[in-house]
């Protein structure tokens, strides 16, 4: 079990960056927890959205909007995605559940 943790510590350490989330992850984890509130792209506005994020995050407007066009098909989004699952491990089990079917 200790083993276990140590090599995810590793692994998590390795792939994320020392200054937390990227803004294409930070994205990610605000669709998943948006969808988990019953907000979609389907009944709402991604303008909004980036508003939203780029007032919580403080990360530039335009590059929130453009990354919002998720292609869940892109390698990129897939290594996100793995990345953005461990984040909502502990918390939100259901909804890591969901990002790591969307990374497959």
């Amino acid at each position: 079990m200790i083993q276990s943790l140590k090599d995810t510590i590793t692994r998590l350490t390795a792939e994320m960056n020392t200054n937390g989330l990227t803004m294409p992850q930070q994205v990610l984890a605000f669709y998943y927890l948006f969808n988990e509130l019953g907000i979609t792209f389907n009944n709402s506005d991604k303008t909004q959205w980036a508003r939203f994020i780029n007032t919580f995050t403080g990360k530039n407007y335009q590059n929130i909007r453009a990354e919002l066009n998720i292609d869940f098909e892109s390698k990129r989004t897939r290594k996100n995605l793995r990345i953005v699952s461990d984040l909502f491990d502990e918390l939100f089990p259901k909804i890591r559940q969901k990002v790591i079917n969307d990374s497959q």
